[in-house]
């Protein structure tokens, strides 16, 4: 938690998605809540991918500045990395809340969400 507001900067309220339709990830909880109602608990990686993807709302990210995000080292790095954690997250959000997280891919790009609210 504690790389999360320090390394990324404060929570923005700024031109945020209706409520009603969006994705709330609470940042301190470390719990995201999909528009249905549902909630998951996510682990330290999830939460911090999509606080770094969520402050950029819409903006695609490379996988490499996520992976730096996720204090990876550089000689560390690999972009299939990113890519398991990401696919794991999608696919364990759409089994427990039944709806598919707003997380999309830019091929040879990186990565960016839709419809995310973030709240402390």
């Amino acid at each position: 938690m504690s790389r999360l507001p320090s390394a990324l900067g404060s929570v923005s309220t700024a031109a945020e998605p209706s409520a009603d339709h969006a994705w709330t990830l609470h940042v301190g909880l470390g719990q995201l809540r999909a528009p249905n109602g549902l909630t998951r608990k996510l682990s330290n990686n999830e939460r911090t991918l999509l606080y770094c993807l969520a402050q950029q709302q819409g903006e695609v990210i490379s996988a490499e500045v996520l992976s730096a995000q996720l204090q990876i080292p550089q000689e560390e790095y690999d972009k299939h990395r990113i890519e398991v954690i990401i696919s794991r997250l999608r696919r364990n959000i759409e089994q427990t809340v039944g709806l598919s997280l707003p997380l999309f891919a830019k091929r040879g790009t990186g990565y960016c969400v839709k419809d995310m609210v973030l709240v402390d």
